[in-house]
């Protein structure tokens, strides 16, 4: 096993969530690669309101996907990814029954697809043993969103505008909550690391032209085809449940995250944690430094990556 280290720019804005408390940003992902090619993180830096605090693996609760549905505008909405598994193996297919589960495996290389713009993606928070849990919303941030997105300047497989950062979202809660809600876009996001990050990775889907899935239950049954090879970036977005609306001390069990509009592109989240615990104060002298990252501009320009103020509260009318 090899450890890597990544360093991201330091957020160059930070939102204000509705309870008046500052969102924090992603400084630092620290990850562990093992022999199967797996990314795993081992910690995470975020400038909270106490100021740069790293968390490990013991700060975070998982999730377990309850619903799934897939946009509906690309070949393979229903894409799978990672490098565990590759076309040319078709043994290594996510199985019948454990395809939701790579979206709960602690990997950060290992994706679902394109949640649809309706049902989308609903997941709640569980502990280490399966127990359903909730997060608490405390001031800064509460979860953090890896996704991956491909690199800046390639076309959608549907045409449309190139990309630069991760896809937006809209992350709302359910029940009588679910009029709490908040959209992020790109610049809501840090890339962790230079391009090609998640390099690599393995698509699988329905074959194309075929409908797409409408619930976690299909999703889990249906039969995948091999889409191809696709060299994606790894990036983080941190959420304060402020910017959704709720309160502070508001305890938050489960979630909906939806792509937004039908685009080329739909959000592809790789993995999904919630803090629960209080991470450990960086000192100063050891917090990660801000390093730019390249771009493919004429003369090696630098662009710093950062969290600028675009969340925005979307209305319930």
């Amino acid at each position: 096993m090899r450890t890597t280290y990544f360093t991201v720019a330091m957020g160059l804005g930070l939102a204000v969530g509705a309870s008046g408390a500052q969102a924090a940003s992603v400084l630092d992902v620290e990850t562990s690669v093992a022999v199967d090619n797996g990314l795993r993180f081992t910690s995470v830096t975020l400038d909270t309101p106490s100021g740069a605090t790293r968390f490990s693996p013991g700060d975070f609760v998982n999730i377990e996907v309850l619903d799934f549905a897939v946009a509906t505008t690309i070949p393979f909405e229903t894409a799978l990814g990672g490098t565990l598994s590759t076309p040319d193996n078709p043994g290594a297919l996510p199985p019948v029954g454990g395809r939701a589960a790579i979206l709960e495996d602690a990997l950060l290389n290992t994706t679902i697809n394109n949640p649809s713009v309706d049902t989308g993606l609903v997941f709640r928070f569980v502990d280490p043993d399966g127990s359903p849990t909730g997060i608490t919303n405390r001031p800064g941030a509460d979860l953090v969103v890896f996704e991956v997105s491909p690199p800046a300047g390639v076309e959608p497989p549907s045409g449309g505008p190139t990309v630069l950062g991760g896809d937006p979202f809209r992350l709302s809660g359910t029940g009588d909550a679910a009029d709490n809600t908040a959209e992020f876009f790109a610049d809501d996001y840090v890339q962790i690391g230079p391009n090609g990050t998640a390099a690599d990775i393995s698509f699988f889907g329905p074959a194309p032209g075929t409908s797409p899935v409408a619930s976690l239950t299909e999703f889990e049954g249906v039969e995948l085809t091999a889409l191809g090879v696709f060299s994606l970036n790894l990036y983080a977005a941190d959420i304060d449940l402020s910017d959704l609306g709720f309160a502070e001390g508001d305890v938050v069990e489960t979630l909906t995250l939806n792509s937004i509009g039908e685009t080329g592109f739909g959000t592809d989240p790789s993995l999904i944690l919630g803090i629960v615990g209080s991470g450990v104060s960086v000192d100063d002298a050891d917090a990660p430094a801000a390093i730019p990252t390249p771009t493919t501009a004429a003369g090696g320009a630098l662009l710093l990556l950062g969290i600028a103020a675009r969340r925005r509260r979307v209305s319930a009318d």
